[in-house]
């Protein structure tokens, strides 16, 4: 968040400004799939066998009851149009395709984790992080993230995965061997009647360089917080969805860079607005 914007960073983890209620509508399915498979993972339930797959799908209400308890749902927010017997469906729906793309991707060795977190000391400071899915199978370490998102690839960069390479070497002086999103919604359904599950992976390669880049972007938030260095960065993809920047008081930056861009957007339509094409196609001044 720091690198997005500092001041939304301080407000949010500095000075704990938060709204009172933030509906949690975008996370619903998401948290509630990695929090069945948390379990299935760190309770070892794969051991089941062929009753698995119903008493995860029995699960599925107990979960979402749970989320729903703890967290705030505005199921009227625009733009998303959802019940909880709707969710609910969605998630018994998804469920046979993430057991099917464990047993494609192979997503099972000789220990599995989920939720793992891990610390690991980077001078005077500590990096944390949580990992979904960590497998160790016949020497390899594979790391999973889960995600729940309707449009493949969107609010998501290849950098949390490297940061989790990163903090794992770090921690136990080990290269994982693998990463990857693993995408819940995207399973397609063959003409066979088969799961094709393809679509839900998607690799993120990362190099040496990667993490070394990564690591010098670390140090430089770390020293940015230190410094207290929280001007704003307004950009239209970060401000769309933050709770700070609808107050003129407390992101005035934001305002302004609105107001441009609308000035741009209508000096754009004015200077249309004076030329027309003639007959021949050629551009005249009206």
């Amino acid at each position: 968040m720091y690198r997005e914007c500092p001041l939304r960073f301080e407000k949010w983890y500095r000075k704990h400004e938060r709204p009172a209620l933030e509906s949690k509508h975008y996370a619903v399915f998401g948290s509630v799939i990695q929090k069945i498979f948390e379990k299935f993972y760190n309770d070892q339930m794969y051991l089941r066998g062929a009753s698995v797959q119903q008493d995860l799908l029995d699960m599925a209400p107990i979960a979402l009851d749970h989320y729903l308890r703890d967290n705030y749902v505005d199921w009227c927010t625009p733009f998303f149009e959802g019940t909880p017997d709707d969710t609910l469906a969605d998630i018994k729906a998804t469920i046979p395709s993430v057991l099917q793309a464990i047993k494609d991707f192979k997503l099972l060795g000789q220990r599995n984790r989920s939720e793992l977190k891990v610390q690991a000391p980077l001078g005077e400071d500590t990096l944390e992080g949580y990992l979904d899915f960590v497998i160790e199978r016949d020497g390899e370490i594979i790391i999973v993230d889960g995600k729940g998102g309707q449009k493949k690839g969107k609010y998501v960069s290849s950098d949390q995965l490297k940061f989790y390479v990163l903090l794992y070497f770090m921690k136990y002086h080990q290269v994982p061997t693998k990463v990857a999103f693993l995408w819940y919604r995207f399973a397609e359904v063959l003409d066979t009647g088969a799961l094709n599950t393809a679509p839900m992976w998607d690799d993120v390669l990362w190099t040496p360089a990667d993490l070394k880049r990564l690591q010098s972007e670390i140090v430089g938030v770390l020293n940015g917080i230190k410094l207290g260095c929280f001007e704003p960065k307004p950009k239209p993809k970060t401000c769309e969805y933050c709770v700070y920047a609808k107050d003129i008081q407390t992101c005035r930056p934001y305002i302004a860079m609105k107001l441009a861009r609308k000035a741009r957007s209508d000096a754009r339509k004015s200077a249309v607005a004076l030329y027309d094409k003639g007959a021949n196609g050629d551009v005249i001044l009206r």
